[in-house]
């Protein structure tokens, strides 16, 4: 083998850390197969900006108590928003040497009562810090779809045990412990940088008890923050040899971020308790404002165990179908009555098993990723549909048929919140706009066809088939694209799933939205005035109909935000049609989107 010492020395000189230098003899396949040495962008690197020594015994004064805390929570919430063990929790070095945090020198030092003083408060921290962590971890990998490893979070623990010895319940008393001692000396209590530890003391006492079910509001008054950092208590990455995989970008939030977000998470665990009592029409309002809200991973995998994992299915059924239909309580327990014949009774059990895991799934939805929710709901209403059909077959029992309008229901509730997502996440383009809104205003219709009682579902497809129908005519007043016919393939796997369903209750035609683009145009080429005038008297409705939902910060459709911003831009550039004042009232449905 030759010698590259010299060479690589000349090759490296010019190089910043991290860079890599390769001889013209390695080729690409070669490269591939190589395992990389010391990249700092890879789960084992190098670390190429060493920040001192480190020593877990050393005294800090209590404003770096605080920095070293606040730090901590940064990287902690960091892995919360789907950073890496290794690029978060990991980099704190006081993690992994818990044990090594207390005084070296003997009581009859001088330094002793502030080492005794700084090292306990930072023990219990730290202590209450890696329990956090462990129930946060085991909360996450039972989240069964609310977050998702590799999608919302990372749970590689690279082989390190994320498990402490101690109890949650012996971790929260010896921080309730420590933090009363601490307060206890009259110097400490006057000092208010000492003040500010206690107070991030009894926050991370809080958020463990959070993690475990037992939200209460956070108070952090008085809170401040420290511009005295400790470097070298942390590292820039922890290496660990795992398969020598490149590490996503993570960038830690800064402190004062870092206490607004766990101030929400905990204000948000603090509202799950306030709806833990509420009906099931109350309970799938307020899940439908959870998905319009972003959550970290942890609160929304709280938020399924605590409100969705149903121990009484057969409840839960009834109070829909009784809500849906308005038909008496038990209604599925008078039907069974009725059913005769084996095979009747095993369709009707089946049956009654499936829509009530399907009725927990729907309701779990809203706890997903968006992409994931999206794509839930589309098999979900595909689901309804089936079940609907199911039902379809037993009708000649007495109540089942008027069962059959709900399943329709629920079928097309999902097909309208998949439909709604698309919006955000950017899946319709300007020349699908006319296309899409068709479609949600003939769900909505379709919906209102089955004459179902006046659910939270039936109102809030009330107000999107008003929004559906006034960006109807107002993206055929003035278009965003030159030209939006659709290919009948394209028409085909857009509405995929849909279309696989049997039995639909509005199945997908491209020759209606043929038609119904035709009638548009001709519409409006006829009289464009009285079209825009009618688009907003639509556009007043569906604000009203959102004001009395309540729901004017939950109305999710980002995309409708800025478009309804172009068309305003399109529409004031042409003053001698004198749209300008009518247009004024379309910002009324943009503000009840926000």
């Amino acid at each position: 083998m030759p010698d590259i010492k010299d060479w690589l020395r000349a090759a490296a000189s010019t190089l910043a850390p991290g860079e890599v230098v390769k001889p013209e003899s390695l080729n690409f396949l070669d490269a591939m197969n190589a395992l990389e040495m010391m990249d700092p962008a890879m789960d084992w690197g190098v670390n190429i900006s060493p920040k001192g020594s480190f020593d877990p015994a050393a005294l800090v004064k209590p404003q770096q108590l605080c920095w070293i805390m606040d730090e901590m929570s940064a990287r902690e919430l960091a892995w919360h928003r789907g950073g890496t063990l290794a690029q978060t929790v990991y980099t704190s070095l006081h993690y992994h040497n818990t044990l090594l945090v207390s005084p070296r020198v003997e009581r009859t030092h001088p330094d002793f009562p502030a080492l005794e003083a700084c090292t306990a408060a930072l023990r219990a921290w730290v202590l209450g810090y890696a329990k956090s962590i462990e129930v946060a971890y085991h909360a996450l990998l039972d989240a069964n779809g609310a977050a998702r490893d590799g999608e919302d979070v990372w749970l590689d623990a690279y082989g390190i045990p994320i498990e402490t010895t101690e109890t949650a319940d012996e971790v929260a008393t010896y921080l309730e412990n420590e933090t009363a001692w601490l307060a206890a000396d009259a110097g400490r209590a006057s000092d208010p940088w000492w003040a500010n530890v206690l107070l991030r003391l009894r926050f991370r006492a809080q958020w463990l008890d959070a993690l475990r079910h037992r939200p209460s509001q956070l108070d952090l008054n008085g809170l401040r923050l420290s511009t005295e950092a400790v470097p070298s208590a942390f590292d820039a990455v922890t290496p660990f040899l795992r398969q020598n995989m490149p590490l996503p970008v993570v960038t830690p939030p800064g402190h004062e971020a870092t206490w607004a977000a766990f101030i929400a998470a905990a204000d948000d665990l603090v509202r799950m308790v306030q709806m833990s009592g509420n009906a099931l029409d109350e309970l799938e309002e307020s899940l439908v404002g959870v998905q319009l809200r972003p959550m970290l991973p942890i609160v929304r995998a709280i938020y399924k165990t605590e409100l969705c994992e149903m121990p009484s299915r057969a409840r839960l059924i009834d109070e829909w179908l009784q809500n849906a239909t308005g038909l008496p309580p038990a209604i599925l327990q008078r039907i069974d009555m009725h059913i005769t014949g084996p095979n009747d009774r095993r369709s009707f059990a089946l049956w009654r098993d499936i829509i009530s895991g399907t009725l927990v799934q729907t309701l779990q939805v809203p706890l997903m990723n968006p992409t994931r929710q999206r794509r839930a709901y589309m098999h979900l209403a595909r689901g309804w549909t089936d079940q609907a059909s199911a039902a379809a077959r037993l009708a000649h029992y007495p109540d089942m048929e008027r069962l059959v309008p709900a399943l329709h229901g629920r079928s097309l509730d999902c097909e309208l919140h998949a439909s709604l997502l698309a919006f955000d996440l950017g899946l319709v383009a300007d020349n699908e706009q006319r296309a899409a809104w068709w479609w949600i205003l003939a769900i909505t219709r379709a919906r209102a066809r089955l004459g179902l009682v006046g659910t939270w579902e039936a109102r809030w497809a009330q107000a999107w088939g008003a929004v559906a129908a006034a960006l109807l005519l107002l993206y055929t007043v003035i278009p965003l694209a030159s030209d939006d016919k659709t290919s009948r393939p394209h028409f085909t796997l857009r509405h995929k799933i849909a279309l696989r369903a049997r039995a639909a209750f509005v199945p997908p035609s491209a020759d209606e939205w043929e038609r119904t683009r035709a009638g548009l145009d001709a519409a409006v080429a006829k009289d464009a005035a009285a079209a825009l005038d009618l688009a907003l008297n639509w556009l007043d409705a569906a604000t009203e109909h959102f004001r009395d939902l309540g729901v004017d910060t939950h109305v999710p459709v980002g995309g409708i935000l800025l478009d309804l911003s172009r068309l305003v831009q399109a529409v004031s550039g042409g003053g001698e049609l004198g749209w300008e004042r009518r247009l004024s009232r379309v910002p009324l449905l943009v503000a009840h989107t926000l």
